[in-house]
C-alpha cells in the first residue's frame, strides 16, 4: 500500500461533537453464509449480504464512548476496540437483556452523534473466506460494573463494556441503518 492520501482538518471537522447515539449488538452466527462487501477505497462495509437485525442498547446521554488503541506485535498491528456505556437504573429486565448477550460472539454497529455508523468486530484482514464467522475478530461483552451507590442523590446503574480485537481500524457502514427504539432493534440492510 502506497502512502498517497493526506489528512486535512477543516471547519466542519472542528465543529464535530463527541459521544455515541446508539449501540446495536448482533450475533455473529447470523452472518453464517453471508458475503460481507467491503469498499477498500472508502474503508467501509457496504453490505452484510442480507438484512441483519440486532438488539438496541440505549444508555444515558453523554456517557458512552468508543475507544481504539493499537499495538504492533510480531509485525502485525492489532486494534483493541471498546465501547463503554452507562445504563441507568438496574432492574431485572436490563439484567435479562445483558445476560442473553453473554457468551455470544458479537459484532456491533455503533452510531456516533455525527450520524456515522461504525462496524466493530468484523475485520477483513485474516478473515476466514470459507466461513466468515470463524475469523476470530468478533466482540463480546467483557466487563460489567453496577452500583446502587449509597446516597439518594447518586446514580444507580450499570457500566457495560463491549470489546473486540481486530486487525484493521473500524469500518464505516454505508448501507441502510434503521433504528426502531420502540421495538428495541437496529436493522442493517
Amino acid at each position: 500500500m502506497a502512502i498517497d492520501e493526506a489528512i486535512a482538518v477543516g471547519c466542519a471537522d472542528l465543529q464535530r461533537k463527541g459521544g455515541l447515539r446508539y449501540v446495536g449488538l448482533f450475533d455473529w452466527t447470523d452472518l453464517s453464509g453471508q458475503q460481507i462487501t467491503y469498499s477498500g477505497a472508502q474503508h467501509s462495509i457496504t453490505s452484510l449480504g442480507a438484512t441483519e437485525t440486532g438488539v438496541l442498547f440505549e444508555f444515558k446521554d453523554e456517557t458512552a464512548t468508543l475507544n481504539i488503541s493499537a499495538s504492533k506485535e510480531n509485525g502485525q498491528t492489532a486494534f483493541e476496540i471498546s465501547v463503554e456505556m452507562y445504563i441507568p437504573r438496574m432492574d431485572a429486565t436490563k439484567f435479562n437483556a445483558i445476560d442473553k448477550a453473554q457468551d455470544v460472539c458479537l459484532f456491533a454497529c455503533v452510531q456516533d452523534t455525527n450520524g456515522i455508523d461504525w462496524i466493530l468486530g468484523i475485520s477483513e484482514d485474516f478473515e476466514n473466506v470459507d466461513v466468515n464467522y470463524r475469523n476470530q475478530t468478533y466482540g463480546k461483552l467483557n466487563a460489567l460494573e453496577g452500583t446502587t451507590s449509597s446516597a439518594y442523590t447518586e446514580e444507580n446503574g450499570i457500566t457495560l463494556t463491549f470489546y473486540c480485537r481486530q486487525f484493521c481500524l473500524p469500518y464505516t457502514y454505508t448501507g441502510t441503518n434503521t433504528i426502531d427504539t420502540s421495538a428495541g432493534t437496529m436493522e442493517l440492510s
